[in-house]
């Protein structure tokens, strides 16, 4: 009977070793700053192949670190990219310039967080030598929308040794004036896909939705109706429809919350301007 009993207290003694060295594994998972977006490799098209501007990065997707690119499109990340989170001990100097001429940059930030003691100034030009934007950190959060004069802007980062965070994502347009620049020279014809989309809390969140589709080359623009609840993405290709369904409701792990989109109309090819 002694060993019978002995038996059972070893096994319940394991179980909850067990178990705590369980809960332990899960708490660390939960708590280490993982970003939410969709990755890149998971939006991709059979046959779609990134832009290089260098070994290191493509052109539609730009992370911290010394240097710089010449781009009108696509998103800005701290050093852990898409899904990881920047290390301690970080100092980079990274400046993006607009490839079009007379164009100004906006950025939206649509992800912003970094541990106590980091931050990130923004130089509204092309060296640290120009007009600081702001300095902004945990306690002074970055604006949804940065705005640069030119056709340039400098990012400083610094991290501590204490920690890290999650970082930021920004989706990254040029306009001349008020027109935004676009993946064409408006001489290719464009089929129209009109989706209706409902159940958007935001009209951030709805930028969201038109950021991820932006990343696209065959993406010409987006255009959202918020009167009838309907999006309008003009593709420079046929039989995307299905592609770009797919790619609107990707947002939804972004978001983290669902909702209702469905394709109501194709216009047929036609020159935008």
């Amino acid at each position: 009977m002694k060993r019978i009993i002995g038996a059972v207290l070893m096994s319940v003694f394991v179980m909850g070793v067990y178990s705590q060295e369980s809960d332990k594994a899960k708490g660390k998972s939960e708590s280490q700053g993982i970003k939410t977006e969709v990755r890149k490799t998971d939006l991709m098209i059979s046959g779609e192949k990134a832009i290089q501007t260098n070994a290191a990065e493509t052109n539609y997707e730009m992370r911290m670190a010394d240097g710089g690119v010449k781009t009108c499109f696509g998103q800005f990340f701290d050093s852990g990219g898409p899904t990881g989170a920047y290390k301690a001990n970080e100092d980079y100097t990274y400046t993006i310039e607009s490839e079009t001429e007379g164009a100004h940059f906006i950025l939206r930030f649509v992800e912003f967080y970094l541990s106590d003691g980091d931050e990130l100034t923004v130089y509204d030009g092309n060296s640290t030598a120009s007009k600081v934007i702001g300095t902004f950190s945990n306690t002074n959060k970055m604006p949804f929308e940065l705005v640069s004069t030119g056709n340039s802007l400098t990012f400083v980062f610094h991290s501590d040794e204490t920690g890290t965070g999650s970082g930021w994502r920004a989706s990254i347009a040029c306009y001349v004036g008020n027109q935004k620049v676009l993946k064409t020279n408006g001489m290719e014809s464009y089929e129209r896909l009109v989706y209706a989309i409902n159940g958007v809390n935001t009209d951030k969140d709805i930028q969201l939705i038109r950021d991820l589709l932006s990343e696209k080359d065959f993406v010409g623009k987006s255009e959202y109706d918020k009167e009838t609840q309907t999006m309008t993405v003009y593709v420079s290709q046929s039989n995307l429809s299905e592609a770009v369904l797919n790619l609107i409701q990707s947002a939804q792990t972004n978001l983290g919350y669902s909702f209702n989109a469905k394709l109501v109309n194709v216009i047929p090819a036609k020159v935008i301007k």
